[in-house]
């Protein structure tokens, strides 16, 4: 595997990703953000510069660009729990936050008894609508970790 450096490879597009990210959080978006396209443009579905770039968008306050990253990435990625909060953040980063609340209860259902989503809605529920919404969440999250444990049983 090769380690990052430029021009920007598929062999090396994944070390490539980790600098970008080390750039980004050491505050140099700029730079970091160029790298990030750069293996976009090589490898479009590449999971780890799509997240780094969407961090950034959310960061920048792009919002609109930022959710069609993070669509492309869910798309990719559908079962993961980690890539739907980031497309929530996505949507309230444009201002969308029915669209953020939507995409979390789609995630809910879509990735059954998943303690990451349960938190994020639980507390966006209850910040919004109060305890009767959390205590929803909370009876509809049970049921769905009895069922997960029906099925680890049988």
């Amino acid at each position: 595997m090769g380690g990052a450096k430029l021009p920007v490879t598929l062999a090396n597009s994944s070390s490539n990703a980790v600098f970008a990210q080390a750039l980004a959080l050491g505050g140099h978006p700029g730079a970091a953000r160029q790298l990030f396209d750069a293996i976009l443009a090589k490898e479009p579905d590449h999971v780890y510069a799509l997240r780094g770039r969407i961090a950034l968008e959310i960061t920048g306050k792009n919002g609109r660009a930022a959710i069609q990253d993070a669509q492309r990435l869910v798309t990719i990625e559908p079962d993961s729990a980690e890539d739907r909060l980031l497309l929530s953040k996505a949507l309230d980063a444009k201002g969308d936050s029915r669209g953020a609340d939507q995409c979390l209860w789609q995630a809910f259902h879509d990735i059954p008894a998943n303690e990451q989503i349960y938190e994020a809605l639980r507390t966006r529920f209850q910040s919004r609508s109060g305890d009767a919404a959390a205590k929803q969440v909370d009876v509809e999250f049970d049921r769905q970790r009895d069922l997960q444990l029906e099925r680890e049983f049988v």
